[in-house]
């Protein structure tokens, strides 16, 4: 029976305490790991609820950025609703919306069981696992970079340089924009760049955890790799993280990254058993 009083539409600003709620009561909660909550991206399209009466019952977010690339950023329902029937009321919405702007890629990282379980049924496909390493032991000797390369601490300046290197250094899927890294940069304990004449041609950013830290991005441009600044800049980062006590280091990489896995392997990272599905979801107009 269709319950005619459920429609789904998109989300407002006005909806931020009762999605809150939803976030933070409801048990099965998918939220995608970001430098903001999935409460500051309401506003965009790419963002819908389900209303009952004026009672928000069910959210999907999952905006594109970049253009073509929507990370699902959240997906919760209220236990007065059946998952399936929330996700089929939003997923075929969200669906429809993106069939409009021709092939966009909607995926999702997933260490949950019954949200795997759900994007499998309809119709995700993993192609990839994100691997969690951590750095153990003593770092070899500093490597030797060209002398006209400088390792600087990142400065708002850099942005723009930093958004080039990411572009050029990672596929469309797992690029991030200029607005995620300024909201990323104030959050890092640790940012550095490595410039070649004043030219950003690699960078970094590390965000503190609670047992230490985490390497959340490193990026070198095409032409300057295999070139010793990927070890260079972890080497530097580790010495600076020392000097604050610092003593734990841990980062991702795809397990398709043979070149990010063999640099993380030089620079004394291992594999700490840890593993997360990629799910990858293409809509064609």
């Amino acid at each position: 029976m269709i319950d005619v009083n459920l429609r789904v539409r998109s989300a407002r600003t006005g909806d931020r305490q009762q999605i809150s709620t939803l976030m933070f009561f409801e048990p099965f909660v998918y939220r995608h790991l970001d430098w903001c909550s999935p409460l500051e991206w309401l506003g965009v399209p790419d963002y819908w609820v389900i209303e009952k009466n004026g009672s928000v019952q069910a959210v999907l977010a999952c905006p594109q950025e970049p253009p073509q690339i929507a990370w699902i950023r959240l997906f919760a329902y209220s236990g007065l609703m059946n998952m399936n029937k929330a996700w089929s009321l939003l997923w075929g919405h969200a669906r429809e919306y993106f069939s409009q702007f021709g092939n966009v890629c909607v995926a999702a990282i997933c260490s949950q069981g019954w949200f795997r379980v759900l994007l499998e049924q309809n119709g995700f496909i993993t192609r990839q696992q994100i691997i969690l390493l951590e750095r153990r032991g003593r770092f070899p000797v500093q490597p030797h970079v060209a002398p006209e390369i400088t390792i600087r601490p990142m400065m708002v300046e850099d942005l723009p340089g930093v958004v080039h290197t990411d572009k050029a250094a990672f596929s469309p899927l797992w690029q991030h924009t200029q607005s995620s890294f300024e909201m990323a940069f104030p959050q890092a304990v640790l940012a550095t760049a490595a410039l070649h004449n004043d030219r950003v041609i690699g960078y970094q950013i590390s965000t503190q955890t609670p047992s230490g830290a985490h390497l959340a991005r490193l990026a070198i441009v095409p032409e300057f790799q295999r070139q010793g600044i990927g070890r260079a800049l972890i080497a530097d980062l580790v010495d600076k993280l020392r000097k604050r006590a610092i003593n734990r280091l841990t980062v991702n990489t795809q397990s398709d990254n043979l070149a990010s896995l063999a640099l993380y392997g030089q620079a004394g990272f291992v594999r700490t058993g840890e593993q997360y599905s990629v799910y990858e979801f293409e809509v064609h107009s």
